[in-house]
């Protein structure tokens, strides 16, 4: 962003922290049980108000489902004093699932966002297999699809029906 911008990357920092501290964005950090190893790795950022989000329709799905996920994890920290983290999940190999849901140091929701793609992404197998905590929930969530489905314990089912469910 930085080169794009022609600024520094510490310009760049100062800026996402004044925008985190207005409440205007929030930061996804990668997932890392080394802490060392994940501080060292980008973030992501998204917007509390996915009017914001220009990036087109994919991006706001995506965006939308980490503030249901974030808004989730708070709930459950006010509500359970559940101790809760958002983040998303990538492989040196630069395989990536969109969404890592932490409580209380043990991966628990495991979220791959897609627009329209109905067949199963091979990385939220590949990681839901890898992670195999107690508990683990995974899923493929769809903007649009006609039926659920699943395969080696992920789900891959619509976004209103993965929103409808998450606070069960």
């Amino acid at each position: 962003m930085a080169e794009d911008i022609g600024t520094s990357s510490h310009t760049i920092k100062h800026w996402l922290e004044i925008l985190e501290r207005l409440f205007v964005i929030f930061k996804v950090s990668p997932y890392s049980k080394n802490i060392s190893a994940a501080i060292k790795k980008e973030s992501k950022y998204y917007f509390y108000d996915v009017g914001q989000v220009a990036n087109g329709e994919a991006a706001r799905l995506e965006n939308a489902v980490a503030c249901a996920l974030l808004a989730d994890i708070s709930f459950q920290e006010d509500t359970a004093g559940k101790k809760g983290a958002l983040h998303f999940i990538r492989n040196k190999q630069k395989q990536e699932v969109d969404f890592l849901v932490v409580i209380n140091r043990l991966p628990k929701l495991l979220v791959e966002v897609k627009q329209s793609d109905n067949s199963f992404c091979p990385n939220v197998l590949r990681f839901s297999q890898l992670l195999k905590s107690k508990g683990l929930l995974a899923y493929q969530v769809v903007r649009h699809l006609e039926r659920r489905k699943e395969k080696s314990g992920v789900k891959l089912l619509s976004v209103t029906q993965f929103l409808r469910e998450l606070g069960d």
